[in-house]
């Protein structure tokens, strides 16, 4: 995966998506540089802590979705090692990340791995107008990273 250019972001740390420790979180990629459906997941920073956008879903524990507290989802930045990263390049080449969510358990060390389906793009599907309201909060993370960067 290759990112765009370089961004510096500026986000308060209460706007990271910072996996929980024996926690699995179910996110969707969601900075893509021409929308969800692109081929290019946009990444920046530096090769050993790149970062991009994500929006972390409402799930129990285990990152089972918890379809009655949809609305409960977070868009947020991510800065990830450089193993997690290489790990997130391996799945997109076989799971577009644009049409698979990851489940990522924290952790001394984070573990990714690919979901059936993306709940951004089911959304798109059967809720647009919640589908809006998570790429209008992915874009002011974007916006407020082109402005530091």
């Amino acid at each position: 995966m290759t990112g765009a250019t370089h961004f510096g972001f500026t986000t308060p740390p209460k706007y990271r998506f910072d996996p929980e420790r024996g926690r699995t979180a179910r996110v969707s990629l969601a900075w893509w540089s021409t929308g969800p459906d692109d081929r290019t997941p946009t990444f920046t920073g530096s090769a050993e802590s790149p970062r991009t956008v994500v929006v972390v879903w409402s799930t129990d524990s285990t990152g089972r979705l918890l379809r009655e507290e949809i609305d409960g989802w977070q868009a947020l930045e991510w800065v990830m090692s450089a193993a997690v990263f290489s790990e997130l390049a391996e799945l997109h080449r076989d799971f577009h990340l644009g049409a698979h969510d990851v489940l990522v358990t924290g952790g001394p060390s984070v573990r990714v791995a690919p979901c059936r389906e993306s709940v951004l793009r089911l959304a798109g599907d059967q809720n647009p107008e919640l589908r809006n309201r998570v790429l209008a909060a992915v874009g002011a993370i974007e916006r407020r990273a082109r402005l530091a960067g």
